[in-house]
């Protein structure tokens, strides 16, 4: 009885012994394949094109661990293109990396040193292409991203729609203003930008205040119209 028990655990020891010995052999082929195996990019979400050029610039990263690598770099690389608003990119083993983007949309123009660029709704600006971009309304005014990207988020809020819009002025008290295509022009306050916006669009829809050509918001709780 005491010998056949005493076999039994020195075959589960034999077999515990091989299970290592392979399971070693077996996570240093996978280390070594690994290590041999560039990762590849494949990109979806820009134009065909674009596509292509950032797959190019991410495999020049020449990354060969799916496991263990710099995010931050792949990161910076793909932010670097203008039209990526935002990203996802997911792990496919053994090798491959899928990156989908969010495209950025044109939102409108902008005249810096002389020439018209395409401002983006993630607010930088690219190369203007009048095909793509010659209805669209155009920014005056001195302002930053972040200044840009707050308005454009309460604009996105009162679902103003940007073919109703000739222009848009940025002033230096930080406040703006909004041609309308048909003669309308909304001065906003620096503060509560959202609800006097919200007011001027009830009161152009409104039948009763047709003819009305400046609706001037700037002093707290109070509205100035004006038909000249």
């Amino acid at each position: 009885m005491h010998q056949q028990i005493g076999r039994k655990k020195n075959n589960i020891y034999f077999y515990l012994i091989i299970l290592i010995f392979f399971g070693s052999i077996n996570n240093h082929n996978l280390n070594k394949f690994i290590s041999q195996n560039k990762l590849i990019f494949d990109v979806r979400g820009l134009s065909l094109n674009e596509n292509k050029k950032l797959k190019l610039e991410l495999n020049k990263l020449n990354i060969d661990n799916i496991f263990i690598f710099e995010k931050k770099n792949i990161s910076n690389t793909i932010l670097n293109y203008d039209y990526v608003l935002n990203f996802k990119a997911n792990k496919e083993y053994p090798d491959k990396i899928n990156v989908k983007i969010q495209k950025a949309k044109n939102i409108g123009k902008v005249l810096k040193n002389n020439k018209f660029l395409t401002i983006l709704s993630n607010g930088k600006t690219t190369k203007y292409i009048s095909e793509t971009s010659f209805n669209l309304p155009i920014f005056y005014g001195n302002f930053n991203t972040v200044e840009f990207l707050n308005f454009l988020e309460i604009l996105d809020s009162v679902n103003l729609n940007a073919t109703e819009i000739k222009s848009f002025y940025f002033f230096q008290s930080k406040r703006w203003d909004i041609n309308l295509k048909n003669g309308i022009i909304i001065k906003l306050p620096q503060f509560e930008t959202k609800d006097a916006l919200k007011n001027a669009l009830k009161i152009s829809s409104d039948e009763k205040f047709k003819g009305i050509k400046t609706m001037d918001f700037r002093i707290k709780d109070k509205v100035i119209l004006d038909g000249r």
